[in-house]
């Protein structure tokens, strides 16, 4: 295995690298399913790109909340948000993206992230 075929590009998004792809820029990205989804909705030219892999399956994004909020705020927006799977509209926003509902998760959720991202960094827990 060559290891010097490619050079990390740091783009400072994803948005930005699917930009740089189409701009010729770059020759591959790592880019989020969802922000690649709902961009290829929109335009012929991201649709066309072609998926080499998919990596995953992967925890999604997590909602995150300021730091001093109390657990009864933490409780009432979770169980908002989980109601919300019940509004036509919040799963008519979710299809747009590509994600199929809300769910509630536990505090090892990411733990098989953080654990990939630490050996990619070459950090060990």
């Amino acid at each position: 295995v060559r290891a010097d075929f490619a050079s990390l590009v740091m783009t400072a998004g994803h948005h930005h690298s699917i930009d740089q792809l189409l701009a010729g820029e770059l020759d591959a990205a790592v880019v989020d399913s969802i922000v690649r989804t709902r961009r290829a909705r929109k335009w012929d030219d991201v649709a066309g790109l072609r998926v080499v892999e998919r990596l995953g399956p992967w925890p999604t994004q997590p909602v995150v909340m300021r730091i001093d909020a109390g657990p009864d705020d933490v409780s009432a927006v979770r169980d908002a948000l989980l109601r919300a799977n019940d509004d036509p509209e919040v799963v008519e926003l979710l299809a747009a993206s590509a994600l199929t509902r809300l769910a509630p998760t536990d505090a090892d959720h990411c733990e098989e992230v953080r654990a990939a991202m630490a050996r990619l960094a070459g950090v060990t827990r």
